[in-house]
């Protein structure tokens, strides 16, 4: 009888538990009606994830962004024959938003991972593009974080 009400005890304290996903649309009152940018892979990338999540008709916020990002891998260290053995990969996103009174919102948004060298270049390269990946993701993240914070 005391393993039951254990069970169910715990069950109902698990599974309210509060989970909402982050790119949750039913609170954020706000519409991205343009974005300006220029045409590469990761401005593309970013700018068709925003417009997914900020898509509300109805909303009472309008903004017009605009979208420049700058992607670059750096070496940080070599080996004694003087071959790169780390990198630095380091994403930069400029965000410019105005509202419909042309009030302006301005931040830059950065991430950057560490990563060893490959022997095998396209291994190497392979890899390269699933860390941009992730840091893209991330970046998304912080941006919409400050878009749902805006007022």
């Amino acid at each position: 009888m005391m393993k039951n009400i254990l069970f169910v005890l715990l069950f109902i304290f698990l599974t309210n538990c509060g989970f909402e996903p982050i790119y949750s649309k039913k609170n954020l009152d706000i519409k991205i009606n343009k974005i300006e940018k220029e045409n590469t892979l990761l401005n593309n990338e970013i700018s068709n994830a925003l417009l997914n999540i900020y898509s509300n008709l109805s909303a009472s916020k309008i903004l017009n962004i605009k979208i420049n990002s700058k992607k670059s891998v750096n070496i940080k260290s070599k080996n004694k024959k003087g071959d790169p053995s780390n990198f630095e990969l380091l994403i930069k996103v400029n965000l410019e938003a105005v509202d419909q009174s042309d009030k302006k919102y301005s931040q830059e948004f950065s991430r950057k991972i560490n990563f060893n060298n490959n022997d095998d270049k396209f291994q190497l390269a392979k890899y390269q593009l699933e860390l941009e990946k992730i840091l893209t993701k991330k970046l998304i993240e912080d941006i919409n974080n400050y878009l749902a914070n805006i007022q």
